[in-house]
């Protein structure tokens, strides 16, 4: 609680992620694209996000003209190139999965995702918090659920959407979370009439 305090509290912390020129930003251009004299650490820890609120925002506008379909799969960095033809830098992506869903798929694929996050989330609570298993199982999904929100939340504000080491396991921990455990499957097929 202290160190909420000496940024100073919610408005402190909005102007460390929102104005440019914050404490540790990053979002000189030179910096992202590295002249091999900046600190490139910093960028892991700081808060400020004005260099991803461009980013977003030609998503979000790209969208707009594309509710539907979006523009195709991967397709940020043109759209991006067209929108901001005189930038120094060309992203790959948004930076947020969400918004890329939304730019590259439209409004389908990205309900479609957020369903799928939801239900599976629901699935693991009910299976975390189920007494027809063990201890150990809802532990498992516990922690696998954890994970699972944590890569959620990161991928939110980071292209971590588009890195498979990273994106691989978030769906087999999806899979660990709604799974039934041998003993629960033995006995629910039993249990059915026939």
């Amino acid at each position: 609680m202290g160190a909420f305090q000496q940024v100073g509290g919610f408005d402190g912390l909005r102007s460390q992620i929102t104005e440019p020129g914050a404490t540790n930003s990053y979002t000189d251009l030179e910096a992202l694209q590295g002249t091999g004299n900046e600190d490139l650490t910093k960028r892991f820890y700081s808060l400020n996000a004005t260099s991803r609120i461009p980013l977003w925002k030609v998503a979000w506008e790209n969208w707009r003209e594309h509710p539907l379909t979006g523009t195709g799969g991967d397709t940020y960095q043109v759209v991006y190139d067209e929108k901001a033809p005189d930038a120094v830098w060309h992203p790959l992506s948004p930076h947020s999965m969400w918004m890329s869903l939304l730019s590259d798929t439209g409004v389908f694929a990205f309900l479609a995702f957020a369903a799928f996050c939801v239900g599976c989330l629901t699935l693991a609570c009910y299976n975390a918090f189920s007494t027809r298993r063990s201890l150990r199982s809802r532990a498992i999904v516990a922690g696998s659920a954890a994970a699972f929100t944590v890569y959620l939340v990161a991928s939110s504000v980071d292209p971590d959407w588009y890195v498979p080491a990273a994106t691989v396991p978030f769906f087999a921990l999806a899979a660990v979370m709604v799974s039934v455990p041998r003993g629960d499957a033995h006995r629910l097929t039993r249990s059915k009439p026939h």
